[in-house]
C-alpha cells in the first residue's frame, strides 16, 4: 500500500490511497484542474480514481466533490451529516453512507471512519489497511481525546493535524473571534494538544508520521516537528511535514523494520479533560447551548482551573498505570492553555455581551 499528499492545509485538502487493488482519493479541497494537474505527478488521472472517502463538508476539503462525484460519477463515501451539509455542493448520487465506528470496504481495503471533534457535523477520521500495512488521518479536529486516539491505533503511517503554535495564534493576526474558534474544542489541534493525540495512538509499528493541515500564518515546520519528536524521539520513526503547495512523491505504508506482527499496546493513555478546553475556549453556538453557560467568565474559568488540576494530578486510566511522561505532558499541556487562553474577568451584569463574544461566527472557514 502506498499514499500521495496532493495537499494539506488552508488552501485545499486532498490524497490519494492506493493498494487492494483499487485507489482511494480521501477530500477533495481543489478544483477538478489543480486535482487532475497533482495526479499526472504520479501518472494517475481522475478516471483512475475508484472511490472518494469524505471527512467533512468545510470547502477546503469538498471544492470539487461535485464535478468528480456528479460528472465523473465517482462512488463517495462520508457519513450522513457530511452529506446533508454538503449538499449544496453535490447530490451524492452515487453515494455510500458510513458510520463511525463500523468498517467498510472498497475493493480490497478496509476502511474504518472515527469520529472526530470539529465545528461540522458528520466529521471523522480514516484508518485504510489492505491487511498487511495500516495508514490514518486524522484532520480538522480540537480535541485530542482517548476515543479518537483508539482509532488511530496500529497503524503504519499516520497522518495528523499539527494545525498551530499556540503562541504564535495568540499573537497573530487573526481577529479574536476566529483565534477562539481556532483554539476551541471544535476548532484545530494546536502542536501540544496534537503531542497528546499522538500519544494516545503511537505503537511500536509506527513507521513514518506526518504533520498535516499546518497553518502558514500560525505555525511553522519546525515547530511541528520539534513537537511530534517530543513523543516518537527514540523510536525510529520517520518526521516529515505534508505540504500545502505541491504533491509528495508515493510514500510507501510500511511496517517498522523488526515488527513481524500487529502491536496491540498494553494500557490506555490518559484522556485529557474537557474542562481545559471548556476554559480555553469559547465554544460556537452551533454546538454548545450558550445557555448554559450564563455564569461569569471568572466563575466559569475558576471552575474548571480546579477541575483541571485535581483530575491532572488524582485520575489514572482503569485497570492500568498512568504513564509518567504522558502525565507530564498532559500537565503541560494543561498549563500552556490556561495561561494563554483564559478569558478575562467579567461581571455578572455584562450577560449580553459574554453572550455575543460567546456566539462568535457561525460559518467561518480556515
Amino acid at each position: 500500500m502506498r499514499v500521495c499528499v496532493l495537499g494539506s492545509g488552508s488552501k485545499g485538502n486532498c490524497l490519494v490511497v492506493e493498494g487492494g487493488g483499487v485507489v482511494v482519493m480521501v477530500d477533495t479541497g481543489f478544483s477538478p484542474r489543480e486535482t487532475r494537474a497533482r495526479l499526472r505527478h504520479l501518472d494517475l488521472d481522475l478516471s483512475d480514481i475508484t472511490a472518494i472517502l469524505i471527512t467533512h463538508a468545510h470547502g477546503d476539503h469538498v471544492k470539487s466533490v461535485k464535478q468528480l462525484a456528479g460528472a465523473l460519477k465517482i462512488p463517495t463515501y462520508a457519513t450522513e451529516a457530511t452529506r446533508r451539509f454538503a449538499s449544496t455542493f453535490t447530490s451524492f448520487a452515487n453515494h455510500a453512507v458510513v458510520e463511525p465506528g463500523e468498517r467498510f470496504t472498497v475493493g480490497g481495503l478496509s476502511i474504518l471512519p472515527t469520529k472526530t471533534c470539529h465545528d461540522e457535523p458528520g466529521s471523522v477520521a480514516y484508518t485504510i489497511t489492505d491487511g498487511d500495512e495500516a495508514f490514518a488521518i486524522c484532520t480538522d479536529l480540537g480535541d485530542p481525546s482517548e476515543s479518537v486516539g483508539a482509532g488511530l491505533r496500529d497503524v503504519d503511517t499516520l497522518m495528523l493535524e499539527f494545525n498551530h503554535d499556540a503562541q504564535m495564534l495568540k499573537n497573530g493576526p487573526y481577529h479574536p473571534r476566529l483565534k477562539r474558534r481556532v483554539a476551541s474544542k471544535y476548532g484545530h489541534l494546536n502542536n501540544d494538544l496534537a503531542a497528546v493525540l499522538l500519544q494516545h495512538a503511537v505503537t511500536p509499528n509506527l513507521s513514518r508520521l506526518l504533520c498535516a493541515h499546518l497553518s502558514e500564518v500560525n505555525n511553522t515546520n519546525q515547530k511541528a516537528i520539534d513537537a511530534a519528536r517530543t513523543v516518537v524521539d527514540g523510536m525510529d520513526v520517520d518526521v516529515a511535514v505534508a505540504p500545502q503547495h505541491a504533491p509528495t512523491n508515493w510514500l510507501r505504508v510500511r511496517r517498522r523494520a523488526g515488527v513481524t506482527g500487529r502491536v496491540v499496546p498494553m494500557s490506555s493513555p490518559i484522556v485529557l479533560d474537557d474542562p481545559l478546553r471548556a476554559s480555553a475556549s469559547i465554544h460556537m453556538t452551533r454546538d454548545l447551548n450558550v445557555s448554559a453557560h450564563r455564569t461569569s467568565h471568572k466563575a466559569h474559568f475558576a471552575t474548571a482551573t480546579t477541575t483541571a488540576t485535581t483530575t491532572a494530578t488524582t485520575s489514572s486510566p482503569p485497570s492500568s498505570v498512568a504513564n509518567p511522561a504522558i502525565v507530564a505532558l498532559r500537565e503541560a499541556v494543561i498549563r500552556r492553555q490556561l495561561a494563554l487562553f483564559a478569558p478575562p474577568a467579567v461581571s455578572t451584569s455584562s450577560k449580553i455581551i459574554t453572550t455575543l463574544v460567546s456566539a462568535g461566527p457561525a460559518r467561518e472557514r480556515r
